[in-house]
């Protein structure tokens, strides 16, 4: 089986796909970083849509997720496969990839495919470990700064931009079957799934958001510090990652925690705020 994904659309444009609020190897990187960058971001992009666009079975999509690992590991391992898959090999050697990181990108994207929901919270970070939190440590490695500390600042980070793209797509994965509030957060605040269809939230929808909400930027605001622990070469983007979602943060508290009836979303002005942000920190 052969997916021709990576062959339609260029890894440098297919980074760019679906990540309207967050940079993605932008030009404010020295650009012999962008292409590694783009190629894993590319990697990711395809599992992401075998799981979520292919309007196929679950297993057939799991047996599209084997394949494209076991592409992956191939190129590495034998170093035989497609350009893509054989280029993306040598950015894994040249920077010492671990390879445990791009399987728990693919885990990840099983776990959307045979998705019922999170019974608790820690039931989500597990998941956010396995969807978010690699990328964050796998940019680390690129610029030669995953020490343990800066990788647990990243993780938080990481889980963070991961749950706040949830809460602002609340409606679009409800449409989906998608439901990524804890269940046991939804019953202590009284909210039932039927409320997620509704055209607006109601006021014990807003509730958990707004608890939700607090858990998220609180995590935002305890990997701040990594923002000055990586090198100049990635500082400057990662400022704008922090910084843009913590705007889409504060929008969700701006629309008093309703997602449902408008999704948020950084418009051009926003961008420029988020840009004069990154250049102001310190």
């Amino acid at each position: 089986m052969t997916h021709r994904t990576q062959s339609d659309t260029p890894p440098d444009r297919l980074a760019q796909l679906h990540y309207e609020n967050f940079p993605v190897a932008s030009r404010f990187l020295p650009s012999r970083y962008r292409r590694p960058i783009h190629l894993l971001y590319a990697f990711a992009r395809v599992g992401d849509d075998i799981a979520d666009e292919w309007v196929s079975p679950a297993q057939e999509r799991l047996a599209a997720l084997d394949d494209w690992s076991r592409q992956l590991h191939a190129a590495v391992d034998a170093r035989t496969g497609t350009d893509f898959f054989l280029e993306l090999a040598a950015v894994v050697r040249t920077y010492g990839l671990d390879m445990r990181l791009l399987d728990d990108l693919i885990e990840a994207f099983r776990m959307d495919v045979r998705h019922a929901g999170f019974e608790t919270y820690e039931e989500l970070l597990r998941y956010c470990r396995h969807s978010a939190d690699p990328i964050g440590r796998l940019l680390l490695r690129i610029f030669g700064c995953a020490t343990q500390q800066n990788c647990e600042l990243s993780d938080r980070i990481c889980t963070a931009l991961q749950l706040a793209n949830f809460w602002q797509d609340l409606f679009i994965d409800t449409e989906r079957g998608r439901y990524y509030l804890p269940e046991e957060d939804c019953r202590a605040f009284g909210v039932t799934r039927a409320e997620f269809g509704t055209p607006a939230a109601s006021h014990a929808l807003r509730a958990l958001m707004r608890f939700e909400l607090d858990r998220t930027k609180a995590l935002f605001a305890s990997g701040k510090p990594l923002l000055k622990n990586v090198p100049w070469s990635f500082r400057f983007e990662l400022r704008l990652i922090w910084h843009g979602g913590m705007r889409i943060v504060r929008m969700i508290e701006r629309q008093e925690y309703d997602t449902l009836s408008r999704r948020p979303s950084l418009t051009r002005a926003d961008k420029a705020a988020v840009l004069m942000q990154a250049l102001a920190s310190r």
